[in-house]
C-alpha cells in the first residue's frame, strides 16, 4: 500500500495512504502462541499471586495452571477429541475460566453459551455447531440441568457415562460441574480433575480456540471461528493500549459467554499477570462496593452499564476513586466522567477489537474517535454498495472493512455466509459505517444494517439518533423502522429522557429544525431503561421495540 508513515500522538506508527481513507498499523513482534503455553508461563512466574476472585472463591495463578492441566487431562480421558467444540453453559465462575483453558490444551473450541437462552436458542447452537460436549453447571436458578436438557430433548436415554440425546447426534457427553447426586448420563467436573495431566498438548495457535455465536439481536446467530493466536494478540494489543500490568486489579462485569468477557477480560489480565475480579451478573452498587475495598484500577463495559453506574447516588464520591484505566463504547459524555477510559471498535469476526487510542492521551483523542488501527492490521472506508473496495477520501462516511490477523476464519459450518462477509483477497466487510480523520483515528458512525429505507432514500438510524441525542434531558434514543403503506418504512424513536421528562413535543420541534423530512421521527415514544429489551451482551434488541411499537399501534385500532 503506497503512502506514508503517519505518527499519532502517543506513538504508534502506521501507514496511510495519501488523501484516501485507508490505514495499516506497522508489524509488532509477536510471536505465535496459544492458550496453554500463556497459562504455563503465567503459573510459573507469579504462581501464589491471586489470578482471579469471585465472591469467596479465589484462584492463584498456580491453582489456575494446575487444576487447568488436571481437567484437560480428565477431558482426554472422556474422549473429547481435538477439533471437536464442547459447549460451556455456566454463569461467570472460577470454573468456567479453567475450562477455557483446559478445552484449549485439548484442542477443542469452546462455544460460549448464554445460560439465559431460551431453550429454542440452545437447541440452535448445539445442532447448528455438532458439538461433541456439553460441560454445565447443575443449577440455573430454580431449574437443574437434567430439567433443562429434558426442555431441549424430551427422550434422555444412555447408560454408565454414555448419553443419547436424540434430538443432538453429536453430543456424546455432558459434565456436570455440583450437584447432590451422580446422573447416570453425566460426567462430574470435579472428579476429571482427579486423574492426572493431558499425555499432551493437543492444541496450538492455529487451532480454533473460541467459537463465538453472535448475540442474535436479529434471528439465530452465526458462529464466528477464531484461533487461540488471534485472540491472544488481540488481548495483548487492547492491554499494550491500556497501559496494562501485573499491578493492576480488574474489576470486569462482562459476561464470559461474550468476546468482551472471554478475550478482553479473561485473557487481558492473565497475559499480563494482573488479577481479574468479576460479579455474577452486573450490578452498579457492587461494582462501585468492590472497587473502591480492592483499590481496583481498570474496568470494562458497555453503555447501559455505566449510565447506570452513573446514575448511583454515590458515583459523584467514587469517581475519584482507584480507577485510571478501562476500555468501553458508547458516547462521548460517558467517557467525560470515567478516567483513562478508551472509545474502542471492533466486532466477533475481527477477534474482537480493531482500533483504539492509549489510555493516557488526551480526553478528546480517547473520547471523540476510536483511536488508532491495531499493528498489523489494515482497515479502510469502502462504498457500501460495491463489494469490491472503492476506497473513499478521508472524512467520508462508508463501509469500514478490515484485513489482516484479526480477521475470522469463518462462520463455523456456514461458508456462503463467510463468502459474502469476507473476500477473496481477506477484507472483512463489517457491515459498519465509518470514516478515517486527517490524523489516521477510526470513527464509528452506525451499523450499515441499522438503516431504514423511507420512500427510496436509505436513512441511517444513527444520524437521526445523534440529533435527538442533542438535547440536553436526553439519556439514550433508539431510531428504528417501521412499515408505512406509502413510503415503505418510517423511522420512530424510543427515548429515555432524564428524570422521566415529557419532551416529545421538544424532540419533534429538534428534528424538524436539524434533518430532512423524510428522516423526522414519525413518532417519539418516552420509555424507562427498565423498559429496553438488553441482551447480555449489553446490546439493545431494536427489532423488540419495532415490534413491540406494531402491538401498541394494533392495539389502538389505528394504523401507525
Amino acid at each position: 500500500m503506497p503512502g506514508s508513515s503517519v505518527v499519532s500522538p502517543r506513538g504508534a506508527s502506521f501507514l496511510c495512504e495519501p488523501g484516501v481513507a485507508r490505514v495499516r498499523g506497522l508489524p509488532d513482534p509477536w510471536g505465535a502462541t496459544d492458550l496453554g503455553a500463556v497459562l504455563d508461563a503465567a503459573a510459573r512466574w507469579q504462581p501464589g499471586k491471586v489470578a482471579l476472585a469471585h465472591g469467596e472463591q479465589a484462584l492463584t495463578f498456580g491453582d489456575l495452571g494446575r487444576q487447568a492441566e488436571a481437567l484437560a487431562g480428565g477431558l482426554e480421558r472422556l474422549g473429547i477429541r481435538p477439533g471437536s467444540p464442547t459447549v460451556v453453559l455456566m454463569d461467570n465462575r472460577p470454573e468456567w475460566v479453567v475450562t477455557f483453558f483446559a478445552l484449549a490444551m485439548v484442542g477443542s473450541p469452546i462455544i460460549p453459551l448464554n445460560p439465559r437462552f431460551v431453550p429454542r436458542e440452545m437447541a440452535y447452537v448445539l445442532e447448528h455447531s455438532g458439538a461433541g460436549c456439553l460441560v454445565a453447571s447443575d443449577r440455573f436458578g430454580r431449574t437443574t440441568l437434567a430439567e433443562r436438557l429434558a426442555e431441549l430433548a424430551p427422550a434422555i436415554e444412555g447408560q454408565g457415562r454414555e448419553l443419547r440425546l436424540d434430538r443432538f447426534p453429536h453430543l456424546h457427553h455432558v459434565v456436570r460441574l455440583g450437584g447432590e447426586r451422580p446422573l447416570p448420563w453425566a460426567s462430574d467436573w470435579a472428579r476429571l480433575l482427579e486423574g492426572g495431566r493431558a499425555t499432551a498438548r493437543q492444541g496450538g495457535p492455529a487451532s480454533v480456540g473460541l467459537i463465538q455465536y453472535t448475540s442474535g439481536t436479529t434471528g439465530f446467530p452465526k458462529g464466528v471461528m477464531l484461533r487461540q493466536d488471534q485472540i491472544l494478540r488481540n488481548a495483548w494489543c487492547v492491554g499494550a493500549r491500556l497501559g496494562l500490568r501485573p499491578t493492576d486489579v480488574m474489576y470486569s462485569p462482562m459476561p464470559f459467554f461474550h468476546v468482551g468477557g472471554a478475550v478482553l477480560s479473561i485473557l487481558f489480565t492473565v497475559q499480563r499477570g494482573a488479577t481479574l475480579i468479576v460479579p455474577d451478573r452486573f450490578d452498579p452498587e457492587h461494582m462501585l462496593d468492590t472497587i473502591e475495598r480492592e483499590a481496583c484500577t481498570v474496568t470494562a463495559g458497555v453503555e447501559t452499564m455505566f449510565r447506570r453506574l452513573m446514575d448511583h447516588p454515590r458515583y459523584e464520591r467514587f469517581a475519584g476513586a482507584s480507577l485510571r484505566a478501562g476500555w468501553g463504547a458508547g458516547p462521548r459524555e460517558i467517557f467525560d466522567r470515567l478516567p483513562g477510559f478508551v472509545n474502542i471498535y471492533g466486532l466477533s469476526e475481527n477477534s474482537p477489537n480493531a482500533a483504539m487510542a492509549f489510555f493516557d492521551e488526551p480526553l478528546a483523542r480517547r473520547r471523540d474517535s476510536c483511536g488508532w488501527i491495531q499493528p498489523g492490521m489494515e482497515l479502510g472506508i469502502a462504498r457500501a454498495e460495491r463489494f469490491e473496495n472503492e476506497w473513499l477520501p478521508l472524512g467520508e462516511r462508508g463501509e469500514i472493512r478490515i484485513r489482516g490477523w484479526g480477521v475470522m476464519q469463518g462462520y463455523l459450518n456456514d461458508a456462503d455466509t463467510t463468502a459474502r462477509t469476507v473476500s477473496r483477497d481477506g477484507w472483512l466487510h463489517t457491515g459498519d459505517f465509518g470514516a478515517i480523520d486527517v490524523d489516521g483515528a477510526v470513527h464509528f458512525l452506525g451499523r450499515m444494517k441499522d438503516t431504514i429505507r423511507v420512500g427510496g432514500e436509505v436513512v441511517g438510524a444513527g444520524e437521526i439518533e445523534a440529533v435527538l441525542a442533542r438535547h440536553p434531558k436526553v439519556r439514550s434514543v433508539y431510531v428504528v423502522g417501521i412499515p408505512d403503506p406509502f413510503y415503505g418504512e418510517v423511522p420512530i424513536a424510543w427515548v429515555v429522557s432524564a428524570d422521566g421528562a415529557d419532551i416529545e413535543r421538544e424532540l419533534m420541534h429538534l428534528a424538524q429544525e436539524q434533518l430532512a423530512k423524510f428522516k423526522v421521527p414519525r413518532h417519539v415514544r418516552l420509555c424507562l431503561d427498565a423498559d429496553l429489551p438488553i441482551t447480555e451482551s449489553g446490546k439493545v434488541q431494536k427489532y423488540v421495540l419495532r415490534d413491540r411499537f406494531l402491538a401498541e399501534a394494533g392495539e389502538r385500532g389505528r394504523r401507525p
